[in-house]
């Protein structure tokens, strides 16, 4: 509940408030307080699997795939670290420590974009670097977690990667015309 009320406090209207969201981010990215945030990383996966060929026997062929691994610490201050994927099959058997700290990466997300809504710079790019397009796409195209998650992951992305500068505004094609804006009678000078 505590991201969830930083969070509110850094929108009012469904616009930012810029000194709020400095100051939650100062805050919140401190160092210090790194306790408190779930890490996000890229982690070299080893997949291994049984091939099976025509008249041999069966080989074990490995494949290395990169995967979104969560890291965060305990109530007893040790390092815990589960793969994104697992976590939300876990919780989806109803493991309640997993669904608990799913809820809270959840909101930690919504968090990070409400802090970086109207290109609130100090923010995004401190937050970029951990979380990149690439990392975030995995995330939201990953059909394994739940829709709330990936809907935050969405969110992040529109507020951190999408909408930055330079935006140049582009003149949409009319594709359609209004009766009132086509003349009763046409000339062939015209």
């Amino acid at each position: 509940r505590f991201l969830d009320y930083l969070s509110d406090l850094c929108v009012s209207m469904n616009k930012s408030i810029p000194v709020t969201q400095e100051l939650i981010c100062k805050a919140v990215l401190n160092p210090a307080n790194a306790d408190i945030l779930i890490e996000t990383k890229l982690v070299l996966s080893r997949f291994e699997f049984e091939e099976v060929s025509s008249g041999e026997n069966a080989l074990e062929v490995g494949e290395d795939e990169e995967e979104v691994w969560l890291f965060w610490r305990d109530s007893n201050k040790e390092i815990r670290s589960k793969s994104i994927r697992e976590l939300a099959q876990d919780a989806k058997e109803g493991q309640k420590e997993d669904r608990d700290v799913l809820s809270y990466y959840r909101y930690q997300l919504n968090l990070f974009a409400r802090m970086c809504l109207d290109r609130q710079y100090l923010a995004i790019n401190e937050i970029s670097g951990q979380l990149d397009v690439d990392l975030i796409l995995r995330c939201m195209a990953d059909e394994n977690l739940p829709y709330d998650l990936r809907a935050s992951f969405c969110r992040l992305m529109l507020h951190m990667h999408v909408d930055r500068d330079p935006q140049e505004q582009v003149t949409p094609v009319k594709y359609a015309r209004l009766w009132s804006e086509i003349p009763s009678e046409i000339a062939i000078d015209e």
